[in-house]
């Protein structure tokens, strides 16, 4: 080959690697743009999406960046605190920095320094909001700090989550010895008490006797309801439900609650609210209790404010709740307000800051709107005033049971009647109520005996009209094993289910049980003689409780 050729192939070759360096270089320079670019658009969508705040700020906190959900966390906007409007430290909870001041001293001398830590904000609309903060300091060559950056969310919803779980533990573990005490306390009041109203009945109602039993018995109707509020704490207490219109139980309940008060209330109860599935007594005793609380709020009067509308729920909208339809119920009051220190307290069990307030009301109305799966929270502010919210589910029946107490006619003297108790007074109460009105009485302490005497009696017979069973019998078999017994020796038995505790289904729909009513403990003369006449004559049965 010529030298010539030879000099100009080796330059064409110097070219083209010349050219395939330069080409490598453009192609990795593209590569890291393309890279560059993807990186920065899924960090600027990640910043965008993400439901917390990021931020990134100068070793003395004056911020350079705020990004994400500042608004809706804050209710400030990103320029609000990039301009120092406010800075952050200023909506930090003021209880709150003693526990975060040696994190942020540390975080501005410690190289290398990260942390993370719990603390609530006020919003710029003053509500307290729980916020979860991740942060680290960002150093220069020397080890020096120079920057803060990190990222914290809103888990408000998480804390109240937690704090429902805790109360609710807190209720449960109290349940067992409330439900215990209240039984056995409500069986020794309805013994005194009970004789104390079968006396009045001999009395002449002008008689300075019977004006002191009459005393006696209302100090008794305050016991009693002492004995409910301990109830709705027991383990597994349920209500027993109907399907109503809330919208009357509301009006009544608030306007009976402020009777004989100057205070008025100002109603704004949607008409189309739907159905709902209450215990109707305990939901009157929820918004009595509130309104009792408004009262004595307002010493000077004034006007609540009471509303109630349909509602839907997204998920998660209310930790506590499912997603669905739901009646939402508001009483705001414009008295005293409670302190920040004692708001988070009110609906545990005998907290109380009343004078010889007992500290039951509020936790008896938490209980019950669980026990209803529903919701409730409070809202105050010093000066202005309290706001109850409670969220109630509805009932997936489409029509309301009207019903109402009746009062059944007693039935004529005569029949034979036993009655099974454990607890002695009750018993021996019932059996002089029944024998004054002239039925053939036999008391049985135990379920095995009863079963006995109504063996006999059928084999004799002598059947008995009626037989009243406790529910409960400690260490024995109570009402619905015995009335299962009974039932198969006797497929027309009338038996009565009696208990002074309502926490079980059973008294909620007795007849499903092979019961014909369901009568409350402590008696009294009047109701159990009524439940007794409609039983026997076959009347439509009324429960009384």
């Amino acid at each position: 080959m010529p030298a010539n050729m030879s000099g100009t192939h080796m330059n064409n070759e110097d070219k083209l690697k010349k050219e395939l360096e330069k080409l490598k270089i453009e192609l990795l320079n593209k590569e890291k743009q393309l890279l560059l670019r993807d990186s920065e658009e899924l960090y600027r969508s990640f910043v965008e999406n993400f439901h917390g705040i990021a931020f990134r700020g100068k070793i003395d906190w004056v911020p350079v960046f705020f990004r994400g959900a500042v608004e809706q966390v804050t209710g400030y906007k990103e320029e609000d605190f990039l301009a120092g409007k406010p800075r952050w430290d200023q909506i930090i909870y003021t209880e709150d920095w003693p526990k975060i001041r040696e994190s942020v001293d540390n975080i501005s001398s410690v190289p290398n320094y990260s942390f993370e830590r719990e603390y609530r904000i006020i919003t710029k609309d003053g509500h307290i909001k729980w916020v979860r903060e991740f942060i680290q300091n960002i150093c220069d060559e020397s080890g020096k700090p120079v920057y803060v950056q990190g990222a914290l969310y809103d888990i408000t919803g998480y804390k109240k989550a937690q704090e429902e779980l805790q109360k609710s533990q807190k209720l449960e573990s109290l349940g067992v010895l409330a439900g215990g005490i209240a039984h056995d306390f409500n069986n020794l009041l309805g013994g005194v008490f009970g004789y104390i109203d079968l006396a009045k009945e001999f009395c002449n109602k002008d008689d300075a006797i019977s004006k002191y039993l009459d005393k006696a018995l209302n100090a008794y109707q305050r016991a009693k309801d002492m004995t409910f509020q301990l109830r709705t704490f027991a383990k597994g207490g349920k209500p027993v439900k109907k399907v109503i219109s809330i919208g009357p139980v509301i009006k009544e309940s608030c306007k009976l609650a402020l009777s004989g008060s100057n205070i008025r209330c100002n109603f704004s109860i949607k008409k189309n609210l739907w159905p709902a599935e209450l215990d109707e007594g305990q939901i009157h005793q929820v918004l009595n209790n509130i309104m009792l609380n408004a009262r004595q709020a307002m010493p000077g009067g004034g006007p609540v404010e009471v509303k109630a509308k349909n509602v839907r729920l997204k998920g998660e909208e209310i930790a506590s709740l499912q997603e669905g339809k739901y009646i939402r119920i508001q009483i705001t009051d414009h008295g005293q307000g409670i302190p920040d220190d004692q708001l988070p307290k009110i609906f545990d069990p005998f907290y109380t800051t009343k004078e010889g307030g007992s500290g039951l009301g509020l936790a008896m109305c938490y209980s019950i709107i669980k026990n209803h799966d529903g919701h409730i929270e409070v809202e105050s502010k010093l000066d202005i005033g309290t706001t109850f919210t409670i969220y109630l589910s509805t009932s997936k029946k489409d029509k309301t049971e009207k019903e109402g107490k009746k009062h059944a006619p007693e039935s004529k003297a005569g029949g034979r009647i036993l009655v099974m108790d454990d607890e002695e007074i009750i018993r021996e109460l019932a059996g002089e109520i029944l024998k004054n009105a002239g039925y053939e009485v036999e008391l049985s302490s135990n379920g095995e005996e009863a079963v006995q005497l109504y063996r006999n009696a059928l084999v004799s017979g002598k059947k008995y009209d009626a037989i009243i069973l406790d529910l409960t019998i400690a260490g024995g078999k109570g009402g619905k094993e015995i009335v299962e017994k009974l039932l198969e020796m006797d497929p027309a038995v009338k038996a009565i289910v009696s208990s002074g505790y309502s926490g079980d289904s059973i008294l909620a729909d007795p007849r499903r049980y092979g019961f014909k009513a369901f009568v409350e403990k402590p008696y009294r003369a009047q109701e159990l003689r009524e439940i007794i006449g409609k039983v026997l004559t076959d009347n439509e049965p009324q429960n009384f409780g």
